[in-house]
């Protein structure tokens, strides 16, 4: 399951546009008065204005798996690293045989960079932000996870990630590819005090067949 498209909201258009081109490094693919669009590797981010109150999301960026202290010493040079309770900004995932480091952007989203060693696609060029390979996780906020759960595995197809059991308030879906991450109201965001919330946000994944499905969650 690959993401090629999320979409999320922002309560300040021109700062948003301002952080993703200077921390993160995101090419603008397109902006209009109300949106931005950027190109996180295969993925488009797209940020639209909102008169919502600071909604909160979380989402991760592949980068190339032998990139992630190489990632790290770049951003930490821009902006401030979160760190776990031991004080190591790196998170070792090795049920996931993955690694990863988070950031806040301007809206007060946890940004994470992961690598996923599953995956083949270490790099000899150095890091930069022409290196991040997609958006591979976007997290989805709900009163009902395994309900959740069902409903995409129904609509969609989606299947369980093998490498994470199934729990009443944390489910993630798909695969190494792209992964949809299903959290409980209040729960909070790995690894901050930030309770999550639901708010709107799309998101449009291609599977396996080579077919897209859009997926519209948090509306009212």
């Amino acid at each position: 399951m690959h993401i090629t498209h999320l979409e999320l909201l922002t309560n300040d258009l021109e700062a948003t546009h301002a952080f993703y081109k200077s921390i993160p490094g995101l090419d603008v693919q397109d902006r209009g008065d109300d949106f931005v669009t950027f190109a996180a590797g295969s993925t488009l981010l797209t940020f639209k204005h909102t008169t919502i109150t600071r909604p909160i999301y979380h989402f991760a960026f592949t980068i190339p798996a032998n990139k992630l202290y190489e990632a790290l010493d770049s951003l930490k040079e821009k902006t401030e690293i979160l760190t776990l309770p031991d004080g190591n900004p790196i998170a070792d995932f090795a049920h996931w045989n993955a690694g990863a480091f988070y950031f806040y952007d301007n809206n007060g989203n946890i940004l994470e960079y992961i690598v996923r060693h599953s995956l083949d696609n270490a790099e000899a060029l150095p890091f930069d932000s022409s290196r991040i390979c997609c958006i591979s996780e976007a997290g989805l906020v709900t009163d009902d996870v395994p309900a959740l759960a069902g409903q995409l595995n129904r609509d969609y197809g989606l299947p369980l990630f093998t490498k994470q059991p199934p729990q009443d308030n944390f489910t993630v879906m798909g695969d190494d590819h792209g992964l949809l991450i299903l959290v409980a109201r209040h729960r909070h965001w790995f690894p901050t005090a930030v309770e999550a919330g639901v708010f709107p946000l799309k998101v449009t994944l291609r599977d396996e067949q080579d077919k897209e499905h859009r997926i519209d969650h948090g509306r009212p």
